[in-house]
């Protein structure tokens, strides 16, 4: 007999399964995104041109993702022809996975350097129809333990002409193919950017059918969030969940973002609305996570760029500071489109992604990196200003004592003639007079160019005073 349990699980009607790889590039010149963008057209992935078919995203920025768009761009995307056919393939017996296939791949690439390549789980069927024979727990455990297949005891791999290979690896051996360069990825499993990534992004959205035990904000986070049919997040957190329509779900989080809805749904919601969350709402995550990324990257290369000498790498520094002023100027939309429920789920992810506070935070470092670049100036300016006057000093006390030397060759030349003259009359004493005379100048100029004061009288005065305590 079927536990209570199982028949509280609600079915699966239909649903998607997307995952998402974060990852950057690095490249040292503005042309480099332009050169990538080549690379990418010439090496077979297939340009996406439209991306949103009901255009309800504003023009400027469908034009600044169009190849041939107006303007500075965005970014690009493609889709990624995959070679051969990939199956799943799990050791775990009755493993909801027995006819999945990875369906489709993509690929988009920001001018910041951020980039994101996804791909879909699907069945022989097209859409995901495995899910609709099975309870949300399989499909929870599917969602789960795909996306962090390199630590499963039972781990999900892809089958490729027969050799198994886990999703992770084959993704980034893909992506190094198609890109020809090294990429870094946000979530590496060694925290050094170079390995495969610990983790996938979510981006899912199903539609479920029966009695449920638990709210549907909170099956709507696990499916975002990757938690299986067991792991119940807390309230606080379920709670922080976007509706738009009745008996509908929108869940955001730094795991991914999921939409679901359930039999009180309207029938719009449950169809129509499923097309729209894929192709227009996926492009909106994807906006919002290239913010929350380039938050990331120009956060790391901010503190790698931090000197205490200003002029150390300033070309460097400057271009960075302009990349920033430039990605700030772009990528802070106030809205997305003129549809309302649009626009608050943007609002809504850009609050749960906490882009808005790390870009407080980034504006904050970059004054402060300014502010430490032009007090570093001025200081070193401030040791230059001392060093010239100092210069400027000694030229002048040089100065002075060169006019002393030759008053006293002067005065030596005078008094020699008047030796020559009277050195048999009684004009020694005139002589000598004026030698104490000479011999005082440069005993005074001596003081003052050591940096000493002049001598003071004080005998007579002292022995006044000596003789008033006396009496």
């Amino acid at each position: 007999m079927p536990s209570t349990q199982t028949l509280s699980q609600p079915q699966v009607k239909g649903g998607l399964l997307r995952y998402i790889i974060p990852f950057w590039l690095e490249w040292s010149e503005r042309e480099g995104f332009a050169q990538c963008v080549r690379k990418l057209d010439e090496s077979g992935p297939i340009p996406i041109e439209e991306f949103e078919p009901w255009h309800h995203l504003y023009e400027y920025i469908l034009d600044c993702l169009r190849p041939d768009g107006g303007g500075a761009p965005l970014g690009r995307a493609w889709t990624c022809p995959l070679p051969e056919r990939i199956s799943l393939h799990c050791d775990k017996p009755k493993a909801p996975i027995a006819s999945a296939f990875v369906e489709t791949a993509g690929l988009m690439l920001f001018t910041t350097g951020v980039g994101f390549f996804w791909f879909d789980i699907s069945d022989e069927g097209g859409r995901m129809k495995h899910l609709g024979a099975c309870q949300l727990s399989e499909a929870l455990w599917l969602q789960q333990h795909l996306s962090t297949a390199w630590n499963e005891r039972y781990p999900t791999s892809f089958l490729l002409g027969g050799e198994k290979l886990s999703p992770l690896l084959w993704a980034r051996n893909l992506l190094s193919s198609l890109l020809q360069q090294q990429v870094y990825f946000f979530d590496s499993k060694e925290l050094d950017g170079v390995s495969i990534p610990y983790r996938l992004l979510h981006f899912a959205d199903a539609v479920i059918s029966g009695p449920d035990d638990q709210p549907l904000s909170t099956r709507c986070c696990q499916l975002a969030r990757g938690f299986g049919y067991k792991s119940i997040p807390a309230r606080e957190v379920c709670t922080r969940s976007f509706t738009a329509f009745e008996g509908t779900c929108i869940h955001v989080g730094r795991e991914g973002c999921a939409y679901m809805a359930n039999d009180s749904a309207p029938v719009f919601s449950k169809s129509d609305f499923l097309g729209r969350y894929e192709r227009c709402y996926f492009w909106i995550y994807l906006l919002m996570l290239q913010q929350s990324y380039a938050l990331k990257l120009f956060a790391r290369r901010i503190s790698e760029s931090t000197s205490a000498d200003p002029d150390a790498d300033a070309e460097d520094t400057n271009r960075l500071l302009l990349e920033i002023t430039g990605f700030l100027v772009r990528n802070e939309f106030a809205s997305v489109s003129d549809i309302d429920h649009i626009n608050d789920f943007y609002r809504y992810g850009r609050a749960q992604l906490n882009i808005q506070e790390e870009s407080r935070t980034l504006h904050d470092g970059l004054n402060a990196i300014t502010q430490l670049r032009n007090s570093t100036r001025q200081k070193q300016e401030d040791q230059r200003e001392k060093q010239a006057d100092d210069r400027l000093e000694w030229a002048l006390a040089l100065l002075a004592l060169l006019a002393v030397i030759s008053a006293v060759c002067d005065s030596v030349g005078l008094i020699t003639g008047i030796l020559d003259a009277s050195l048999r009359g009684g004009w020694w004493v005139a002589v000598g007079f004026m030698w104490l005379v000479v011999a005082g100048i440069v005993f005074l100029a001596f003081r003052l160019f050591t940096g000493r004061g002049l001598p003071q009288m004080h005998f007579k005065h002292r022995r006044k005073t000596g003789r008033k305590q006396c009496r």
